[in-house]
């Protein structure tokens, strides 16, 4: 598996996340006029690409320093979104229950996608 298979993968699946979302805006009054889900796609495509990118490269050492890389990479990013929602929540509190629907449903689709990437590259590598 290379970078460019990975970045291919992360685009099908934001593409297909962006139709969905779109699709979702549009018919569900719950979501109705909410643009904020564009925002939390990129932040989310963003950061899942310098991740895989950060253990892709990690992937090429020693055993143990890939999964130390990627407990230290899984930690921060769960940081990181803990404070992305909590500044949210301060700044747009009007909007945060969409905000937080959207960030979960595609947080999960990313842990998906970073899971079975993952598996790929330890089958390829054979930790």
């Amino acid at each position: 598996m290379t970078l460019k298979k990975i970045n291919r993968y992360l685009t099908i699946l934001t593409v297909l996340l962006a139709v969905l979302s779109l699709i979702l805006v549009k018919t569900v009054p719950f979501f109705n006029n909410y643009s904020g889900w564009a925002f939390v796609l990129l932040f989310m495509y963003i950061v899942t690409l310098l991740i895989l990118a950060l253990l892709f490269n990690q992937s090429k050492k020693k055993g143990s320093r890939f999964i130390n890389g990627y407990m230290l990479t899984s930690f921060g990013k769960m940081l990181l979104y803990v404070a992305i929602i909590l500044v949210y929540s301060f700044v747009h509190p009007q909007d945060l229950i969409q905000f937080v629907i959207f960030f979960l449903i595609y947080f999960m689709f990313y842990l998906i996608l970073e899971v079975i990437v993952l598996l790929k590259l330890n089958k390829e590598l054979d930790f």
